[in-house]
């Protein structure tokens, strides 16, 4: 691939040529349209935070707290051992033949249920990793940040250059 300056990509975009097979600081310049369309992503973000407003921010960062937590998968485990033993004690007060059939029934459906829910517990503690991982590394920062007296011109002013220069390159892309 052909490395092109800056001048030289805009020329041939306004002739009409394709620029994508062409390296613009080292970078192929399709790359540089994807770089632009994630900026302007990353820039109507800031804007919808601005507009959805501090409280609401931090109202929905509490909100992950209190939906996912430990004791929530800690009662679901201990509610579904308890149904366990209730229907082992329900079955081992029969004695006779057809009880050993229902005996082998209910242990085969109750490994593929212990499966099943270790499972889903593996699933519910990764969720709620990432949902608070989420919270402690963009919820929390991003609503300090937007408490600050001095950022609202400041978010607008980044937003609307961040949104101008990825709308620059995605437009060289085309």
């Amino acid at each position: 691939m052909k490395e092109i300056n800056y001048l030289e990509a805009w020329q041939l975009w306004f002739s009409g040529q394709q620029t994508n097979g062409f390296l613009l600081w080292g970078l192929q310049i399709l790359w540089w349209g994807r770089i632009g369309k994630v900026i302007q992503l990353v820039s109507a973000l800031a804007i919808l935070v601005e507009i959805i407003g501090v409280e609401r921010v931090r109202t929905f960062g509490q909100s992950i707290h209190r939906d996912f937590t430990i004791w929530q998968m800690w009662r679901n485990i201990k509610a579904t051992l308890q149904q366990f033993s209730r229907e082992r004690s329900a079955l081992s007060r029969k004695s006779n033949y057809h009880a050993i059939a229902e005996q082998i029934s209910f242990l085969t459906r109750w490994i593929s249920f212990v499966i099943r829910k270790l499972l889903l517990v593996m699933e519910q503690g990764s969720f709620m990793f990432i949902y608070l991982l989420f919270n402690s590394c963009v919820v929390e920062p991003l609503a300090w940040t937007l408490e600050r007296p001095y950022v609202d011109k400041v978010i607008k002013l980044v937003s609307v250059l961040m949104l101008l220069i990825g709308f620059h390159f995605d437009l060289l892309a085309s």
